[in-house]
């Protein structure tokens, strides 16, 4: 039995509560990441029968103590039409945030998409876009120069093209992330800093 899916559980659950502020060539944006958003970024709602309405923290629990073959067993039968996007979303999501530093801004410009984020942070890997979707808590669709937005992540997609951001007037390298500590103050932040497991103190 693997259990990379409980890897990545336990990885993500020690960054809960941290605020980020992440700032790009022209623009600057606070993030809050949490416990709760994890299963939807990696599509674990896909393990579901289309009448469970599972989400959140109590999406996270029903799915933490099972293996990967269990995970991608309720995939198959629910909605199996998502599997490979899932086992993609898992085999890089880690990835992505480690390397989040490396990673650009664009517009999302996609007409027609359910995809609600109006930006992404996007990497490439494997000849893959991969596409982290940041919404306005506000429902700002622009970034105002030297303005701090705050954004939430909505979703994390892979796709073979830039099919979601060809029209995109903006495209910045991100030049820093830092976390908020207890102080208040900034100080530089990286996901690939030292993994150290808590009680997770979880919250929606």
């Amino acid at each position: 039995m693997n259990h990379k899916i409980k890897d990545i559980m336990d990885w993500w659950s020690q960054f809960n509560k941290t605020h980020l502020l992440i700032s790009t060539t022209n623009s600057k944006f606070n993030i809050e990441i949490k416990t709760s958003i994890l299963p939807h970024l990696l599509g674990l709602q896909y393990t579901l029968e289309e009448n469970q309405l599972i989400k959140g923290l109590d999406l996270f629990y029903f799915c933490y103590n099972k293996s990967d073959e269990e995970i991608f067993g309720l995939v198959r039968n629910n909605n199996v039409t998502m599997l490979q996007s899932i086992s993609d979303r898992v085999d890089t999501f880690r990835y992505f945030m480690e390397n989040l530093e490396s990673g650009e801004l664009v517009e999302n410009t996609k007409v027609g998409t359910s995809i609600n984020s109006q930006h992404f942070i996007i990497e490439n890997k494997d000849n893959k876009i991969l596409h982290l979707g940041l919404l306005s808590v506000s429902g700002e669709n622009t970034l105002i120069e030297y303005t701090v937005i705050d954004k939430k992540l909505e979703t994390y997609i892979l796709a073979n093209n830039d099919k979601y951001y060809k029209d995109s007037l903006i495209r910045e390298r991100i030049i820093s992330i830092e976390k908020y500590n207890e102080q208040g103050e900034l100080e530089p932040f990286s996901f690939k800093e030292e993994e150290i497991y808590n009680d997770y103190g979880m919250d929606m």
